[in-house]
């Protein structure tokens, strides 16, 4: 990833995973997410392979932070950081349904904190009742998760929306 200046021509940062540089390869990634946490300061990317990888920004560090990498973890259809960025949770289908929360500053083979049968293709969370909203495209609908309870509340929630 570069980051460039409005109307500069060079390049303000540069990030890239950490198998490219090691390999000293130009493989090219192909990137389906990217999100900041709240302050701006980390940014979160996640490929085609459903790795996730947090940089520092303005840090001048090119490797990520931290590395969720799908073979440790499942895939990863969607993220999103719940605190100001040690904390993210992840949701995906494959190999099964799931719903990881990470907590970051734990060491990354015991960074999953709740880790739960549930699938998603979209995930949000509402910080004020510690909540996450859980997407899914293959059920067609929307499952509310109390990470509180560490449970689901209700049922599916199916919805429409009239234009």
């Amino acid at each position: 990833m570069h980051f460039w200046k409005f109307k500069n021509e060079g390049c303000l940062d540069e990030y890239a995973t950490d198998s490219g540089w090691k390999n000293n390869t130009q493989e090219e990634w192909s990137i389906n997410k990217i999100k900041t946490n709240f302050y701006g300061d980390q940014i979160a990317v996640s490929d085609i392979e459903g790795s996730l990888y947090i940089f520092s920004m303005g840090q001048n560090k090119l490797l990520p932070e931290i590395t969720l990498k799908h073979m440790s973890y499942k895939e990863t259809l969607d993220f999103n950081f719940l605190n100001q960025g040690s904390v993210i949770c992840t949701v995906g289908y494959k190999p099964s349904p799931h719903l990881i929360v990470h907590d970051t500053l734990i060491p990354t083979g015991r960074s999953a904190v709740i880790n739960e049968k549930i699938g998603g293709s979209i995930v949000l969370c509402y910080h004020d009742l510690k909540q996450l909203f859980i997407f899914s495209s293959k059920e067609k609908g929307m499952k509310i998760y109390d990470m509180r309870m560490q449970r689901l509340q209700g049922h599916l929630v199916t919805f429409c929306i009239i234009l």
